[in-house]
């Protein structure tokens, strides 16, 4: 929400919803991509 300066969390959806590129941006930072606990046997 900083980067965009949306004021809210309305705006902020807004701002989403016009703009895919910056949903997947979202859910890439709040995500690892790491596959590697579900190769450990021991896990």
């Amino acid at each position: 929400m900083r980067r965009t300066d949306a004021d809210s969390y309305e705006a902020y959806l807004r701002y989403l919803r016009e703009r895919p590129d910056d949903q997947v941006a979202l859910l890439e930072s709040m995500s690892i991509n790491v596959t590697g606990f579900f190769r450990n046997p021991d896990v």
